[in-house]
């Protein structure tokens, strides 16, 4: 990011990074920061959802990652334990535990992460690369490390069925590729 800046005459920079699933449109909400974030959240003005959450440039990147990591490393959990219990016979009550922990809903949020995982695996690994590189610089990165590898051995899976509609059919092709 320094580098690109050193680029900007008068230091004019927004910085924006979409929030949410691109499905909403135009509602997705945008988080933009830098010294000309204000003047970009004008586009408020046509029907944009645009925050401004800082005055540095970077700063809204460095959030869209950081929530990468999170939800990226939760979804790599979330699978092992998944496929763990599954392998045991133990995953609707796995599910249902999980679902008294986390929220109501929840089983329908972890089965749309389990095949969100399996379907984007090697994009997955290669921006918890990024985000590994980013985190090296504010200390230890082996969680970040950990959940690119989980990804990247995800999508080598030659028999893993991407295009099945729920995890059992997912994990049943898993077993027969391990």
């Amino acid at each position: 990011m320094k580098k690109a800046l050193s680029y900007i005459e008068n230091n004019k920079t927004a910085d924006a990074a979409i929030m949410g699933g691109i499905k909403k449109g135009i509602d997705v909400q945008i988080i933009a920061s830098g010294t000309c974030a204000k003047e970009f959240s004008v586009l408020n003005d046509y029907g944009m959802n645009i925050k401004v959450i800082g005055p540095h440039a970077g700063q809204a990147s460095a959030l869209k990652m950081l929530r990468s990591s999170y939800t990226k490393g939760v979804s790599a959990l979330l699978f092992q334990s998944l496929y763990a219990a599954y392998q045991m016979g133990l995953d609707e009550e796995f599910l249902q535990y999980l679902e008294e922990t986390e929220c109501p809903g929840f089983r329908e949020s972890a089965q749309s992460r389990i095949m969100s995982s399996a379907t984007h695996a090697r994009r997955r690994a290669q921006e918890m690369n990024e985000v590994t590189e980013m985190l090296s610089k504010y200390g230890d990165t082996s969680l970040s490390q950990a959940t690119a590898e989980f990804f990247m051995e995800l999508s080598r899976k030659d028999k893993l069925d991407k295009k099945s509609d729920n995890y059992k059919d997912l994990f049943k092709s898993l077993k027969k590729d391990c």
